[in-house]
């Protein structure tokens, strides 16, 4: 039998203050739009209808998403720059999955053992240790950085260098 060298610590799940609350529910909101972007940009490069993106893609996440633009601008450029400029977006979409896993995903807690009583934190699930809650700006930065990067995929999709790019390979973008 193994004996219990630690102090318990007893938790309780618990909700954000209703402003931070709200900014993560934008955030992922944002986030599934972003997401449809993806699949958009899918769709242009493979040329495919906007209802086969959908279909074919209805059950993929943001790694999948990422994964196949990726093999499908291999496929269609190869290894030059528009494959080049096309991973530094994906880079960027990497970076806001993971700021909107770390706000949206991570468990929620309020302490209900000293010495931290009634106090709210992130639990890190590795080290049982507490991070601070997200604060409201970094929230509204990420939401910030991801209409940027759908406006960016937009407008290269639909009439900047991939437009170009998929025009000059002898196809219409639509």
């Amino acid at each position: 039998m193994t004996v219990r060298t630690e102090p318990v610590t007893w938790i309780s799940p618990a909700v954000p203050e209703k402003e931070l609350l709200a900014l993560i529910g934008e955030l992922v909101v944002c986030h599934v739009h972003l997401n449809h972007m993806l699949k958009m940009t899918i769709k242009s490069l493979l040329g495919i209808t906007v209802d086969e993106a959908l279909q074919q893609l209805s059950r993929k996440g943001p790694l999948q998403l990422r994964q196949q633009v990726e093999k499908a601008a291999v496929q269609e450029f190869g290894d030059g720059p528009v494959t080049e400029r096309l991973s530094e977006l994906l880079e960027r979409c990497r970076d806001v999955t993971d700021r909107r896993n770390y706000f949206a995903k991570s468990v929620y807690v309020m302490h209900l053992s000293e010495p931290h009583v009634g106090k709210v934190a992130l639990l890190d699930a590795v080290d049982r240790g507490n991070r601070p809650l997200p604060s409201v700006t970094a929230v509204r930065e990420t939401i910030q950085s991801i209409d940027t990067l759908i406006a960016d995929i937009n407008h290269a999709r639909l009439e900047g260098w991939l437009y170009e790019a998929i025009n000059d390979a002898g196809r219409a973008v639509d």
